[in-house]
């Protein structure tokens, strides 16, 4: 969908990108990656036309970009950057619908289609739609920010460090909200970031850069079980094995466990840590439904309960997984559906198999 071919972009004598060639699949999710000034932001520009190469060429869907009108090419191109930039005199409404309303479309459609990405962003329309910007707290406007990227269903996202200004805690939430909007849509996204884990989190496929140029790229898990040299080795970080645990799903490393039923409403007490030098293998109950209740440690048939959430979902990471499981000091965590009801284990040595599974040291 998106092609780079040997771009070179100049300023003066400084030298932007020096011969970059990149190619991103349709549907795929591509990040770009590197220290500041290597280059990645004056990259993501090149696709609308933002910055004009030097020498090379750039294609959309086989096209060069060369060949279209700007302003034409940046309509079909949703764009979303780290400020938002949603005009302030407009309301939310009014903000997404910037981009059908310069298409054409009639009033009623746009209504409709900002009310629809107001849900799939996680707002509730009639709460949202008539506020103004100044009313949006950081969350709510990167979400609207999404929001207005999507509407006129663009086949392609440029999205330029879209979270950066968010703190950590919504900062998580907006980028799960973003990767199910992902598997639902599978847009061809550019994402811009110098966050290594949103990186892991959210890509296909990763191009780490560096001084203008493509040190690396390839699938997350393959850049951290084999940086390709020192300047990757350092810049992914000693802990890469964690890294590489969240490109791991519960989902598929859910084993059969077996709950031991309790009468619904059994009393319990609060669940202490132990102090003993290996992780406690739990025995999970469940009242008579399959509903998870708690658990029982070995010497110790009764009902304990643990703070919550002492469980994950199929959806989860292994890495989620595993810090449950230094927290509660455990080496089996029972998997549950979203009705709380049991659905098996994951387990530490399956984790530490992963983690002894092709990890490099660099070239």
């Amino acid at each position: 969908m998106i092609e780079l071919r040997n771009v070179t972009k100049l300023y003066g004598t400084t030298v932007a990108l020096n011969g970059i060639s990149i190619r991103v699949a349709e549907g795929e999710l591509c990040v770009l990656i590197g220290p500041s000034g290597c280059g990645k932001s004056t990259t993501l520009r090149l696709v609308n036309r933002l910055v004009e190469p030097t020498s090379g060429e750039i294609f959309l869907d086989g096209k060069p970009v060369r060949s279209f009108v700007p302003e034409t090419l940046r309509r079909g191109i949703g764009y979303v950057i780290q400020s938002i930039g949603l005009l302030p005199h407009m309301t939310v409404e009014q903000n997404i619908g910037i981009v059908p309303k310069l298409l054409g479309w009639d009033m009623e459609r746009r209504e409709k289609r900002a009310s629809e990405l107001l849900e799939l962003v996680g707002l509730d329309p009639p709460a949202y739609r008539e506020k103004y910007p100044s009313q949006l707290s950081g969350g709510e406007a990167q979400r609207i920010g999404v929001a207005r990227a999507l509407a006129a269903d663009p086949p392609v996202l440029l999205m330029d460090e879209p979270f950066g200004a968010v703190d950590p805690l919504n900062r998580e939430a907006i980028q799960d909200e973003f990767a199910s909007i992902q598997r639902k849509l599978r847009k061809t996204v550019v994402f811009v970031t110098h966050d290594l884990d949103e990186a892991v989190r959210l890509a296909d496929h990763v191009v780490v850069m560096k001084d203008g140029v493509v040190v690396q790229e390839g699938a997350p898990e393959h850049i951290l079980e084999q940086p390709s040299n020192d300047f990757v080795q350092d810049f992914v970080g000693s802990d890469r094995v964690l890294k590489r645990l969240s490109r791991f799903s519960v989902e598929d490393h859910t084993e059969q466990g077996e709950p031991v039923p309790l009468p619904a409403g059994s009393a319990g007490r609060s669940y202490i840590t132990p102090l003993s030098e290996n992780p406690v293998r739990p025995v999970w109950k469940v009242d008579p439904s399959g509903l998870l209740l708690g658990l029982s440690v070995p010497g110790d048939d009764q009902l304990f309960h643990p703070p919550e959430p002492f469980w994950v979902h199929p959806s989860s990471n292994l890495r989620e997984a595993l810090a449950l499981m230094l927290y509660l000091h455990v080496s089996h965590l029972p998997v549950v559906d979203e009705h709380r009801k049991f659905i098996g284990e994951v387990t530490a040595a399956q984790i530490y198999a992963i983690t002894r599974r092709g990890v490099g040291h660099g070239a």
